[in-house]
C-alpha cells in the first residue's frame, strides 16, 4: 500500500473510469448526427463512418508529429470505439424565452469500421450520464434519469458470453443485454422511453471517444507527468501515505503567548480570532515543514476569518523578508463553493479610512478568480479574474499591464502615500523601503509583546510560589505596586540581617517553613513560605532572600514595560496563558452587552495585526509598481519558459496573493514550457510541465465534498496544504462503484485482502467513498482532544450564525454536544420561532427516482403570501427573497416550488431555492424545508439514509434565525435514534392557517 506511483496509478484510473461516466456535448469535437435510429441492424451511415475515422486518423498522426497523409511514416486507421447516443431528449415549453437544452442520458459503445459496420466494445455496460443521477451531482439539473443505486443493480445482469471458439460476442446479443440494462435502471423500454415535460427524439447522436474532451483533462495531464517524474514532491507524499503518523496536540495555553508573533497580519478590523481559530492559526504557523493542516469546520464556526487571517500573515511575513510575494492557490470541487471564497476576499471589512483603501486606482480585493473561458463577461462582473493559459492570459489582471495605467497608478500611489505619511517623495522605491521599515517596527512591538508579558507572568509565578493564602496571590489583572514595594522593604531589610547569628531566625518570623511532604499550606500568621532545605543554612537562606528582592524587582520592571507597551499600542486586556480562562472569558464577552474587544490577542488582531496587513498591502502594491513598469519597459516576461511563468505569477501575486480555482481548472494555469528540439519538419517541439512545488500554500476549503481522484495532482504543486471541510455536511458525489473500485485496487497490488480495503475505506482513500478531507486528517501532525476523545486534525467550535435553538439541533445530530453556541437564543421580538414546523397532509407522488408534493407547495406558498408583510417589517427589507433560502430533498420538488413562486410573483433567483446541494455555504435569516414524503410512504427517508446527520445537519444549520419545516410531522418519529427523529424532538408542531 505504500507505492505512490500505484497510487498515482489507481487516482488517475479512478478519475479517468469516473469521466467516462460523464458527457458534455458542448465540449465534443466532430459529434455526428444520423435520422435513422435502428441499431439492431449494427449499421451506421458509411459516409458519416468514412468521415469520423479520417478525423481520427488526422489526429492520431498529428499525435506523432505527422502532417502530410504522403509520409511514409503515416499511420491508416480502419477502426476506433464510439459512442452513441440511440435517443435524446427535448424540454416541452411555451415560454419563447426559455434557453432549449438537450439531455442525452444513455450512450452505448460499439466499435465502427470504415464501412459502418457495428461491433460490441470490450467494456459491455451502458454509459448512464452522472449527472443525471439520483443522488444529484450537478445541483442545477432537476432531470432525473434514474439513480445511483438502481445502476450499480444493473450491473449485476448476467452479461454475454462470447460462443464457443470465438472471442467475441454478436452484436444481437450486446444489443439485447443493453436493452435488458435499460429495462432494469428505467423501468421502461429502450424502444419507447418518456418523460414527462420531455420530447423524446429518436435519432443517433455519436462520436469518436477521442473527440470527447475531458472536463478533468488538465487533472488527468497532471497525474500522467507525476507518473513520469523523479522530483521529491513531499505535500503529495504525506496526502497518500496510508500509514498511521505519530501526532501532537495543538497549541493551548503558553502556546496562545508563546507563539503570540507568529500571527502578522489579520485582513479586517471587523472581527477577532476565536479561541479555537487562534488555536488552528498558531498551531499551522509551528507545523513541521511542507505541512498538510487539516481542520474540521462545523456550520458556522468562522471558516472565512481564519482563512484571511492565514493569508493576512503570509502576506505580512513574506513583505517583512522582502523577497517574493506569497502565491496562495485556494481550490475547492465546484464553482459555487469558489464564489464563496472569492466573496470573503472582496468583502473584507476595516475601519481604518485611507489606509485601508487600496493605493492602485480601480482595483479592489485580494483574490483573483482563474474560471474557465466560457464564463461570460456578466459571471465574472466585479470579481478579480484571469482567463487564459501559460501562452497567455485575459482579465482585471492583465488590463492593468499596460503604460498609460502603470503610470497613471504610480502618480496615484505616491499621492496617497504622501498624504498619508504627511511625507514628500517621488520614489516608489522609498516608499517600499518605508513600509517595510513600518511593518518591521510592529513585528517587533509583537515579539516584545512576547517578551515584556512572558516576563510579567514569570516573575508573577515566581513571587506566588512564596506566598502562603490565595487572598495574596497576585492577579495579572489587579496588580498592586504598593503591596510589592511593601515586599521588597520587609526582604531587603531581612538581607541585612544575612551576618548575624539570628539571620534564619529572623526569617521565620516572616516566612513559614514547609517540607516536600507539606508544601500546599494556609495560615493566617504568615504571608510567605520557605522550604526546609533552602533555610537549613544560611548561605541558601540569603541567596533565597536575594532572590526574592530580584524577582519583586524585576516584575516592578516587567509591569512597567508591558504597561508602557499597552499604552504606546492602545491595549487595555492582560495576556492569557490557560485556554480554560480564556473560554471563561470568551462567554463572558458573549453575554456581555458591552462588545467592545478588550481582551489582549483580540485587540492585537484588530489593532497592531490589522495594521501590518494593511501596510502590507500597500509595501506590495509598490512593488507590483516596479515590476510591472521593468516589465513594460524591458520586457522581462518574454516566452513560456520556467523562470519567466514563475516571475509572472509572482508580480501577479503582489495585487492578489490569492488565486482561486477549481481543481479542474488550477493545473492549466501552473505549467511552463520547455524546448525538446525540432520534428522532421524542422518546427519546435515544447513540453508542457507542471511547476512542482511552487505554490507557497494550498487552500482546500469545503473539502469534505472533495473526491481524493479529483484533488491529490493539485498537491504536488504545493509547498504546504491547509485543508479545510466538515465531515458531517454534505459527502462527496462518488462515481465510481465499489466492484470496479476494488478491480482498480486490486490489478495495481494495492490491496490484497478484503479488510485493507476496509482499512482504507475508514481512511478516506477509495475513490468510491472517500474524501480528500479524511485523507488530511490522516497526514496533519495534530489531533485535538474534545471531551472523552480525539479528533485527527484541529477543529473550530465556536459557532455564531444560527440561534442557540437552531445549532442545538445540529450539535445532537452530528457533533455530540462540542460545538459552542455563541449568538445566544432568539431575541423575544424574533418574527417566527427558532424551530418549528407546519403540519401538511398531502401526497407524496413519485416522479421517475424523484418526488414532489403538490400540498407542501400551496402551503409554502400561502404561508409566504400571508406572512410576507411582516417579513419586510422585522427585516426592514423591500422583498422577502433576500432573507429567504427554501430546501427540498428532491429536484421534482425544487421544480415545483420555482414554477409556483414564479406563479406567486416571487423573484426566484433571490431566493436560495435548492436541494441540500446547492446551498451549503449558503445562509439565511428564515429557511423554509419541504420535507416531501407523506404519511404513506415505505422505507427509509432520503434524509435518514444510513443513519447519516449530512443532510439535516446542512438544511438546518443554514437557518440563522428560524428553521421551518413543511411537511408531514407524523413520518418523524421522536422515539428513533433516526436523523428526523432527533429533529422532531427540536420540533414545535404547529396547524397550516389558511
Amino acid at each position: 500500500m505504500d507505492n505512490e506511483k500505484n497510487w498515482l496509478h489507481y487516482y488517475k484510473n479512478s478519475l479517468f473510469d469516473s469521466e467516462n461516466l460523464a458527457i458534455d456535448i458542448s465540449r465534443i469535437k466532430n459529434l455526428f448526427h444520423q435520422n435513422n435510429a435502428d441499431l439492431t441492424t449494427a449499421l451506421l451511415n458509411p459516409k458519416q463512418a468514412n468521415e469520423l475515422l479520417d478525423v481520427e486518423e488526422r489526429r492520431i498522426n498529428r499525435l506523432k508529429g505527422i502532417s502530410k497523409k504522403d509520409s511514409p511514416k503515416w499511420h491508416e486507421v480502419s477502426e476506433t470505439q464510439i459512442l452513441i447516443a440511440p435517443f435524446h431528449l427535448q424540454y416541452q415549453t411555451d415560454n419563447p424565452n426559455f434557453k432549449q437544452r438537450t439531455i442525452y442520458p444513455f450512450w452505448v459503445a460499439a466499435k465502427v469500421d470504415r464501412s459502418g459496420n457495428l461491433s460490441p466494445p470490450n467494456d459491455l455496460f451502458p454509459l448512464i450520464v452522472r449527472n443525471y443521477l439520483d443522488p444529484i451531482a450537478d445541483v442545477k439539473n432537476d432531470f432525473i434519469f434514474s439513480s445511483l443505486d438502481t445502476v450499480m443493480m444493473a450491473r449485476d445482469i448476467e452479461q454475454p458470453e462470447p460462443p464457443y471458439g470465438s472471442e467475441l460476442i454478436g452484436w444481437d446479443d450486446y444489443w439485447t443485454y443493453v436493452n435488458e440494462v435499460f429495462s432494469e435502471i428505467t423501468f421502461s423500454n429502450l424502444s419507447n422511453y418518456k418523460k414527462e415535460k420531455y420530447t423524446t427524439e429518436y435519432k443517433l447522436t455519436y462520436f469518436s471517444i477521442s473527440s470527447k474532451i475531458s472536463t478533468a483533462k488538465s487533472i488527468l495531464f497532471l497525474y500522467q507527468n507525476l507518473l513520469n517524474e523523479t522530483e521529491e514532491l513531499p505535500v503529495l507524499s504525506k496526502i497518500i501515505n496510508p500509514f498511521n503518523r505519530a501526532r501532537k496536540e495543538p497549541i493551548t495555553d503558553y502556546g496562545f503567548l508563546n507563539y503570540n508573533h507568529l500571527h502578522l497580519g489579520q485582513m479586517s478590523n471587523e472581527f477577532p480570532l476565536s479561541i479555537s481559530q487562534r488555536k488552528t492559526l498558531l498551531s499551522y504557523l509551528t507545523a513541521e515543514e511542507n505541512s498538510v493542516t487539516a481542520v474540521n469546520g462545523p456550520p458556522g464556526t468562522g471558516k472565512t476569518t481564519l482563512l484571511q487571517s492565514l493569508v493576512a500573515t503570509e502576506v505580512v511575513k513574506a513583505a517583512i523578508k522582502g523577497e517574493d510575494a506569497p502565491i496562495i492557490l485556494a481550490c475547492s470541487n465546484n464553482n459555487q463553493a469558489v464564489t464563496n471564497i472569492i466573496d470573503s476576499f472582496i468583502n473584507s471589512e476595516s475601519s481604518m479610512g485611507e489606509l485601508a483603501e487600496r493605493w492602485v486606482p480601480d482595483f479592489n480585493g485580494y483574490a483573483t478568480y482563474l474560471p474557465s473561458n466560457s464564463k461570460s463577461e456578466k459571471y465574472l462582473k466585479n470579481i478579480n479574474f484571469l482567463k487564459g493559459n501559460l501562452f497567455g492570459h485575459e482579465g482585471t489582471l492583465c488590463d492593468l499591464e499596460n503604460e498609460k495605467y502603470v503610470y497613471e497608478a504610480e502618480y496615484y500611489f505616491l499621492t496617497k502615500y504622501n498624504n498619508y505619511f504627511g511625507v514628500e517623495t517621488n520614489s516608489l522605491e522609498d516608499a517600499c523601503m518605508h513600509l517595510q521599515e513600518e511593518i518591521i517596527t510592529i513585528e517587533n512591538h509583537l515579539i516584545d509583546s512576547v517578551d515584556f508579558s512572558s516576563d510579567y507572568l514569570n516573575y508573577i509565578d515566581k513571587i506566588n510560589a512564596i506566598l502562603v493564602n490565595k487572598e495574596d496571590l497576585i492577579e495579572k489583572n489587579t496588580f498592586k505596586i504598593s503591596k510589592l514595594q511593601e515586599w521588597r522593604t520587609l526582604f531587603t531589610e531581612l538581607k541585612s540581617y544575612a551576618k548575624d547569628s539570628d539571620f534564619i531566625n529572623k526569617i521565620k518570623t516572616h516566612f513559614i517553613v514547609t517540607s516536600s511532604k507539606n508544601k500546599e499550606i494556609e495560615s493566617s500568621d504568615y504571608i510567605f513560605k520557605i522550604n526546609e532545605d533552602v533555610i537549613s543554612n544560611n548561605e541558601s537562606a540569603f541567596s533565597f532572600i536575594k532572590d526574592c528582592i530580584y524577582n519583586v524587582n524585576m516584575v516592578l520592571q516587567a509591569n512597567l514595560k508591558l504597561n508602557n507597551w499597552k499604552l504606546e499600542n492602545n491595549i487595555q486586556g492582560y495576556p492569557f496563558v490557560s485556554e480554560e480562562k480564556m473560554w471563561h472569558y470568551e462567554y463572558e464577552k458573549a453575554k456581555n452587552k458591552d462588545k467592545t474587544h478588550r481582551f489582549f490577542y483580540d485587540e492585537i488582531d484588530l489593532g497592531l495585526r490589522h495594521t501590518a496587513f494593511l501596510l502590507a498591502t500597500h509595501y506590495w502594491e509598490a512593488r507590483w509598481l516596479l515590476e510591472t513598469i521593468d516589465l513594460i519597459e524591458n520586457d522581462t516576461e518574454k516566452g513560456t519558459g520556467e523562470n519567466v511563468i514563475k516571475a509572472k505569477w509572482k508580480r501577479r501575486a503582489m495585487l492578489t496573493p490569492c488565486f482561486v480555482a477549481t481543481f479542474y481548472m488550477a493545473p492549466t494555469h501552473f505549467l511552463y514550457s520547455q524546448f525538446q528540439g525540432e520534428n522532421e519538419e524542422g518546427k519546435p517541439v515544447f513540453e508542457y510541465l507542471p511547476l512542482y512545488n511552487f505554490l507557497d500554500l494550498l487552500i482546500i476549503d469545503e473539502a469534505g465534498q472533495v473526491t481524493p481522484e479529483v484533488s491529490i495532482p493539485v498537491f504536488s504543486l504545493a509547498k504546504k496544504a491547509f485543508v479545510v471541510g466538515d465531515l458531517k455536511q454534505i459527502e462527496p458525489i462518488w462515481s465510481i462503484p465499489p466492484k470496479i473500485d476494488i478491480g482498480n485496487l486490486t490489478s495495481l497490488n494495492i490491496i490484497e485482502e478484503e479488510k485493507e480495503n476496509e482499512h482504507l475505506h475508514e481512511l478516506g482513500f477509495l475513490a468510491s467513498s472517500g474524501s480528500i478531507m479524511k485523507m488530511a486528517q490522516n497526514a496533519c501532525e495534530f489531533e485535538t482532544s474534545i471531551a472523552s476523545k480525539k479528533e485527527t486534525g484541529l477543529i473550530l467550535l465556536e459557532h455564531r450564525r444560527c440561534n442557540d435553538e437552531i445549532i442545538g439541533f445540529c450539535n445532537e445530530l452530528a457533533y455530540e454536544g462540542i460545538l459552542k453556541p455563541m449568538k445566544g437564543k432568539a431575541k423575544e421580538d424574533q418574527i417566527f420561532q427558532s424551530m418549528i414546523a407546519y403540519h401538511v397532509e398531502g401526497v407524496s407522488e413519485r416522479k421517475y427516482n424523484s418526488r414532489c408534493n403538490l400540498n407542501e407547495v400551496k402551503a409554502i406558498i400561502s404561508w409566504l403570501q400571508q406572512n410576507k408583510e411582516a417579513i419586510q417589517e422585522a427585516y426592514d427589507v423591500t422583498s422577502i427573497e433576500s432573507v429567504l433560502g427554501i430546501i427540498t430533498p428532491f429536484a421534482s420538488q425544487k421544480g415545483e416550488l420555482s414554477k409556483a413562486l414564479i406563479e406567486a410573483g416571487f423573484k426566484v433567483n433571490q431566493i436560495k431555492l435548492g436541494t441540500v446541494h446547492a446551498l451549503q455555504g449558503a445562509e439565511r435569516n428564515i429557511i423554509l424545508f419541504s420535507s416531501v414524503y407523506s404519511n404513506e410512504d415505505e422505507g427509509t427517508m432520503f434524509f435518514d439514509k444510513d443513519n447519516k446527520p449530512n443532510m439535516l445537519n446542512v438544511a438546518v444549520s443554514r437557518a440563522k434565525d428560524s428553521f421551518i419545516l413543511f411537511g408531514d410531522t407524523r413520518i418523524f418519529d421522536e422515539t428513533k435514534n433516526t436523523p428526523s427523529g432527533v429533529l422532531k424532538k427540536h420540533l414545535n408542531i404547529l396547524e397550516m392557517v389558511n
